[in-house]
């Protein structure tokens, strides 16, 4: 089992983004990640990440730039870390600004994407990438007023119909990401269409 954090790419920090920081500013924030982790994951976070999760996946206008992610690789791959470039729903301009950002990840870098448009991309012109289905491309119902199973049971999702799994086979889907869905089950992660990865504590 892999375990990752996510990292912002963020600009309050000045112009330089997080390239002005050093390497243990990833650990520290890593640290400060596990500490918050409530206490049933508290084992999981006892272990080093093996990845760190860059970008944004709900807003394009938090998409690191070039200079920022370039900064961020060089301190994760310092640090023995995985890269993974979380994207959101792209518009044009957000479609452009990838553009820029893909070529710069590694062969085999991951690419979170919640937008098929942008699945599309990743599979048509940078093919050495692994296309991860997002979080808003696999949308359930995950609402914690449930009261029981039963009651999630009738809002079942729509991760095992055909459709969905003809879009991940047409945009080379290699995993998808999900919540913790309420009352979940271990026997529903083994009838999912491709390995999960799982955001904990949501």
């Amino acid at each position: 089992m892999e375990f990752a954090f996510a990292l912002g790419c963020t600009r309050r920090r000045g112009s330089a983004g997080i390239g002005g920081q050093a390497l243990p500013t990833l650990r520290e924030h890593y640290d400060l990640l596990a500490h918050r982790l409530p206490a049933r994951l508290s084992d999981w976070a006892q272990d080093r990440p093996t990845r760190v999760y860059l970008g944004h996946e709900f807003c394009e206008r938090l998409l690191p730039r070039p200079g920022e992610l370039r900064d961020a690789m060089r301190m994760a791959g310092e640090g023995n870390l995985a890269v993974t470039l979380a994207t959101p729903v792209a518009s044009d301009s957000g479609i452009n600004r990838l553009r820029h950002l893909l070529p710069l990840l590694p062969l085999g870098g991951e690419v979170v994407c919640n937008d098929w448009g942008v699945a599309a991309l990743v599979r048509r012109e940078h093919p050495q990438l692994r296309v991860i289905a997002g979080r808003q491309l696999c949308r359930m119902t995950k609402d914690p007023r449930l009261p029981s199973p039963r009651w999630a049971k009738l809002y079942p999702h729509g991760l095992c119909s055909p459709t969905f799994a003809a879009l991940l086979t047409r945009c080379a889907v290699a995993a998808i990401e999900l919540d913790v869905p309420p009352f979940v089950e271990a026997a529903f992660f083994d009838a999912l269409p491709r390995p999960a990865n799982v955001h904990a504590p949501f």
